[in-house]
């Protein structure tokens, strides 16, 4: 009888550890399929430690990290709290949702690659041809300007025109019809000139071919097929999930938590993405190559080509080594160090703040999350990037070992 007693309780247990959707606060997931490199885990050993201590010195109250190398998942956790002066029951997990900010232009170049996979639009094509009442202070620019350029952030508007409109949240058909009256700062492909409100056009083409909301679009191109489970584009998508993240803002030294609000959500392909690390990582795994089936090596070269320079090394960079040139793609920032090419982009919103970074030579990924803007991320990217260059040669020693034992084994 009790030997039946704890075979039932051992099935329940094992039961509820495979249906519970969330982990706890400090786990860490290896893929089941994949071969992970111990030598790698150390260094991600080594990261998980010294993320710890910036978290703690910069009070930041909560925030969650993936790294992943090819298809192994190192590391994906979550630290603190979803708010401050709360139980411990609602400590950051790998589903707690965030919204991701800027991170959400990869998301909008990359989605307007499948489009041009699906043979709907080309990257060349002007923007006219979709949006006819699309113009500019000067008429004959705006008939030049294409996708590309939307996404390059080189049509020659003046820099961040009409963001103010974003976040006081006019309609987005409102705000496009004031890009005749905002200054141009140079012809169109000439100069990097970030914007938002401008970078949005492309949601407007994506549901102009589909007649569909971009939140359908969003979940049919990239969400679902990635299983990407708690991402969203929509306020609600965020507001109405129980576990989701509280922003701070910095108050006499204490961050204090302040309301979610619906900025940015009129500009989705700006910065209206929610997600959480767990998405994330889906999301890595796509970037470093791993998901042909949902988005082509086609589309991942031509986002992560340089497109223009951006000039703005300081502002983004400054506590990075060997730093040589940053261009801008196609949502995407790209950093040239002395030995790799980065793809790298930052994001803020409603206090929000995130970073994400991927070496596709190598195949390795990270991305932090937080609910609060401290110095978290942008000091924890480049200690990531100095571990890993101290790191590199004992990690690529331990491939090339086990590659010449498996060509042994097939040799005997």
């Amino acid at each position: 009888m009790k030997d039946r007693f704890f075979l039932g309780l051992i099935i329940f247990a094992g039961l509820f550890l495979l249906l519970n959707p969330f982990y706890p606060n400090d786990i860490v997931i290896l893929d089941s399929h994949s071969s992970p490199n111990p030598r790698f885990q150390e260094f991600v050993d080594q990261f998980d430690s010294q993320f710890t201590k910036e978290m703690k010195r910069t009070g930041t109250p909560g925030a969650a990290v993936v790294i992943i190398q090819d298809t192994t998942v190192y590391l994906m956790k979550g630290y603190g709290k979803r708010q401050n002066r709360r139980s411990k029951k609602e400590l950051i997990d790998v589903n707690t949702v965030f919204r991701i900010g800027s991170l959400s232009k990869g998301f909008g170049s990359i989605i307007t690659g499948t489009f041009v996979d699906d043979g709907l639009l080309t990257f060349e094509d002007k923007v006219q041809k979709h949006l006819p009442q699309f113009s500019l202070r000067s008429k004959e620019q705006a008939s030049k300007i294409n996708i590309r350029h939307v996404l390059s952030h080189t049509t020659g508007i003046s820099y961040h025109a009409y963001t103010d409109l974003i976040e006081n949240r006019w309609k987005y058909n409102d705000i496009m019809a004031m890009f005749p009256k905002a200054k141009l700062a140079s012809k169109e492909g000439e100069l990097y000139s970030y914007q938002n409100a401008m970078f949005s056009v492309v949601g407007e083409i994506m549901e102009d071919k589909t007649g569909k909301p971009l939140s359908e679009i969003y979940q049919e191109k990239l969400f679902s097929p990635l299983g990407m489970k708690n991402a969203s584009v929509t306020y609600d998508g965020i507001a109405k999930n129980d576990n989701h993240a509280i922003p701070h803002k910095l108050s006499k030294r204490y961050w204090k938590p302040v309301p979610l609000t619906n900025k940015y959500y009129n500009a989705v392909p700006a910065g209206g993405v929610n997600a959480s690390i767990s998405d994330m990582a889906e999301w890595c795994k796509l970037l470093v190559g791993n998901r042909s089936d949902v988005v082509s090596d086609e589309v991942l070269e031509e986002v992560f080509t340089p497109h223009v320079n951006a000039h703005n090394k300081r502002k983004y960079f400054s506590r990075w080594k060997d730093l040589k040139e940053h261009y801008y793609g196609l949502g995407w920032r790209i950093v040239e160090r002395e030995n790799d090419t980065l793809v790298y982009h930052g994001g803020f919103v409603n206090n929000f703040k995130g970073e994400i970074l991927a070496n596709r030579k190598d195949k390795i990924a990270i991305c932090i999350l937080s609910n609060a803007p401290s110095n978290l991320c942008s000091r924890s990217i480049p200690n990531f990037l100095d571990l890993y260059d101290e790191h590199k040669e004992s990690i690529l020693e331990f491939w090339e070992s086990k590659k010449e034992s498996e060509e042994t084994k097939l040799t005997l």
